[in-house]
């Protein structure tokens, strides 16, 4: 894994192209992994400072430890007992405390999650 390019440069007021979704794994503490469509970079910025910064390029906080593009979403799950979006070939859960704020996203932006 290597530090994105787009992110090392130390401007992460806007996403770099291409990225799709930025995980949390316990292992990295408060390092975001970085999933590209191609790679994953490691970016050396707390996933909740990206959530603020990236909000008004679509980017929106599912779970504790995922933070999407949700223009990306290929297929979306919220009505099931573990909700899910889709990025890509990644299927990302969808955590109970965040569910209200992607439902209000869908609302706003007019689209309509499948039954």
């Amino acid at each position: 894994m290597e530090m994105s390019p787009g992110l090392a440069s130390g401007n992460q007021s806007k996403p770099a192209p291409g990225i799709m979704a930025l995980s949390l794994p316990e292992t990295t503490g408060e390092n975001a992994i970085s999933r590209m469509a191609e790679a994953s970079y490691l970016v050396r910025v707390p996933l909740s400072d990206l959530e603020q910064r990236w909000q008004g390029a679509g980017f929106l906080r599912i779970h504790r430890s995922y933070l999407v593009c949700m223009p990306c979403a290929t297929a979306l799950r919220l009505g099931s007992a573990k909700p899910t979006v889709s990025v890509g070939n990644a299927e990302l859960p969808v955590s109970r405390r965040h569910l209200p704020a992607v439902r209000e996203h869908l609302q706003a932006t007019r689209v309509r999650p499948a039954p």
